[in-house]
């Protein structure tokens, strides 16, 4: 049993040599890297991916972002500079930790060329995390490198378009598209590569504001049948841009295919649907539209997004003429059990244009008066119309409040004593 305990000893501490290029030690390390430090690493990063995506919150009443991560530009560590990342989740740093202890540990450098063949994905590790913590610089430098000493690595194409990303959030959007534009020239490319270096060129010309070439890469990306959340995400972008350029069957069809996918999150599916009823023009059929909003609002797995359910329902009846129904669904998605801040605001807003419409200016007031209440930011271009149209209600609203006033002390007036005596009891008994 000892020698057989000698023998492994002496077989491990020959293989942890990180300088001798032999079988074993090429494996040994090999192996190590893998299946135990990049593991944990990867464990880590995904973890920590996972509370990123959780913690973030789309405004679906706006272009989504393609990839969905809020840059902090005042959080962004550039080298020298001293910040706090207090909202990056700390899975990154283990798994950058991880993948430093791969690259310290276990590089096998020797004459200029890496015997690890787990290196590169170390260092792709390394620079994906610190993308995430939203230090952009220290993960250019990681990409760069694998980039320039393993060219020929496993994952160089993952590499190319990861740093293609990060310029992109550097605002070196030129460098980006230059360097995908070079990849997207190789010939058989993987499905994956593709759809990721389209979806990094969409990226890149939504930083410049080139919606055309926006389409033409999402397009690109999403030519593939694959239901991932990203995929997903690039095709509810596309719906939002062909809307915007008033192409509304594009934007219907972008919709419909999430629809009809399988395996994406529940969420894009749902505002999906919110999205295709945005769509909708007067005149339009609404019976088919509102019987699929009815079915969703019925189903209890949808309770998270009632009130942008009950809200676009409000709309389609509000286009039809049927003022009642909407008013009906605003309210109930202004107190839609998780009904966010400004959703709350677009149904009160909703119910106060109702009210104004038909000449009920008080009641459209304190509608409005509620959407500035509850709104963080007073200072968007939708605010600041609201305000312009609430301030000048004031004087209409005072001459209301006079009239009704006046009308108020002349029917009194014209009552006998009896009558007023009761008229006066009567509201002391309510005070």
């Amino acid at each position: 049993m000892k020698k057989h305990l000698y023998i492994l000893l002496a077989i491990s501490t020959l293989a942890c040599s990180t300088k001798k290029d032999a079988f074993i030690n090429r494996n040994w390390h090999t192996l190590n890297t893998k299946y135990n430090v990049l593991y944990n690493g990867q464990v880590a990063f995904d973890a920590g991916l996972k509370e990123l995506n959780g913690k973030y919150e789309d405004n679906y009443w706006d272009v989504l972002p393609i990839e969905p991560l809020k840059v902090d530009t005042d959080k962004v560590l550039f080298p020298g500079a001293e910040n706090n990342l207090d909202n990056s989740p700390q899975a990154f740093e283990r798994a950058e930790e991880k993948a430093v202890k791969a690259i310290q540990k276990h590089s096998m450098n020797i004459r200029g060329n890496e015997k690890n063949r787990q290196i590169d994905d170390a260092y792709l590790l390394l620079g994906k995390g610190r993308y995430f913590s939203q230090r952009f610089v220290p993960a250019l430098e990681a990409f760069t490198y694998v980039l320039e000493n393993y060219p020929n690595a496993n994952l160089i194409n993952d590499t190319k378009i990861w740093r293609a990303k990060t310029n992109i959030r550097l605002q070196n959007e030129e460098r980006a598209i230059e360097d995908l534009t070079y990849l997207l020239k190789k010939e058989d490319l993987p499905e994956n590569i593709l759809e990721d270096a389209h979806t990094a060129m969409a990226m890149a010309y939504k930083s410049l504001d080139s919606v055309e070439a926006v389409i033409k890469h999402l397009n690109q990306a999403t030519a593939s049948n694959k239901n991932s959340a990203q995929q997903a995400r690039n095709l509810f972008v596309l719906g939002q841009l062909y809307r915007k350029e008033h192409k509304i069957d594009s934007s219907q069809i972008a919709f419909q295919k999430i629809i009809d996918a399988k395996k994406v999150p529940k969420k894009y599916t749902i505002y999906a649907h919110v999205e295709k009823a945005k769509n909708h023009q007067e005149g339009d059929n609404a019976e088919t539209l509102l019987a699929t909003l009815t079915k969703l609002i019925k189903d209890r797995d949808n309770r998270p997004y009632l009130d942008a359910l009950h809200y676009q329902y409000g709309m389609v009846e509000a286009k039809q003429g049927n003022i009642v129904a909407a008013a009906t669904h605003f309210n109930k998605s202004a107190h839609a059990k998780q009904a966010g801040q400004f959703q709350k605001g677009l149904s009160f807003e909703a119910l106060g244009n109702l009210k104004f419409d038909k000449a009920q200016f008080i009641d459209a007031g304190a509608y409005y008066d509620s959407v500035l209440d509850i709104s963080e930011n007073l200072n968007t271009k939708r605010m600041r119309r609201l305000l312009r149209k609430r301030a000048k209600l004031d004087d209409v609203i005072a001459y209301e409040n006079l009239v009704a006033q006046n009308d108020s002390i002349l029917k009194l007036v014209q009552m006998t004593k009896d009558q007023q005596t009761a008229v006066f009891e009567n509201y002391i008994a309510a005070l």
